[in-house]
């Protein structure tokens, strides 16, 4: 049995004794290198040089697409506002490494926590912070995409000024993809949708 510390702890944090009786339990670290963890998971089974070679093999993949141009990448999960994902964010730091730049420099917007992993709740108002050529918008979602992107913002004119948005440049992407819980196959599909949409 494998669990993230971060998540088996603050719920039970008893659960290592009891998951013990069953099977053999590691409880890994947290670690926020969301493609590092991998070499975690090939420690607990003995395969260190299996996930040290994948993660080599998916770093050299990244670096080898060249992208050009910038991006703003946020979430939209309430209605009239979203989240700018900071630079420790695994998605944005995936898309620097090959080649692109995030725009604005979220260090520099109120509300940055080097704690966090993203400006929360940011007001429609503040959009003109979004001046990337692409925006790459998180959703949650278990259905169409840019369905639920529009669920967020619907007519929104604020929303409809936004450069790329008015270049037809948004990119959608699901949560479940961003946040790793699909792990580098998941970061995979972000970075050839936004490869796909720098096609002529």
């Amino acid at each position: 049995i494998v669990g993230l510390e971060d998540q088996v702890v603050p719920a039970d944090a008893e659960a290592y004794e009891r998951l013990s009786q069953i099977a053999p339990t590691v409880i890994l670290a947290t670690n926020q290198d969301r493609v590092g963890r991998l070499l975690d998971y090939g420690d607990a089974f003995d395969r260190s040089d299996d996930a040290q070679a994948v993660v080599d093999d998916f770093n050299t993949q990244i670096e080898s697409l060249e992208l050009e141009g910038t991006f703003s990448m946020i979430a939209l999960f309430a209605p009239g506002t979203f989240d700018l994902f900071q630079d420790n964010f695994t998605v944005v730091q995936l898309l620097e490494q090959a080649g692109m730049q995030q725009i604005p420099d979220t260090s520099t917007v109120p509300g940055y926590d080097p704690e966090d992993n993203r400006v929360r709740q940011i007001s429609l108002e503040q959009s003109d912070l979004l001046e990337g050529n692409r925006i790459i918008a998180v959703v949650a979602t278990e259905g169409d995409l840019n369905e639920a992107v529009n669920e967020a913002v619907g007519d929104e004119p604020l929303w409809q000024q936004i450069p790329a948005v008015q270049n037809d440049q948004v990119i959608a992407v699901d949560g479940a993809y961003a946040f790793g819980g699909a792990g580098l196959s998941g970061f995979r599909e972000i970075l050839e949708a936004v490869e796909a949409s720098l096609q002529p």
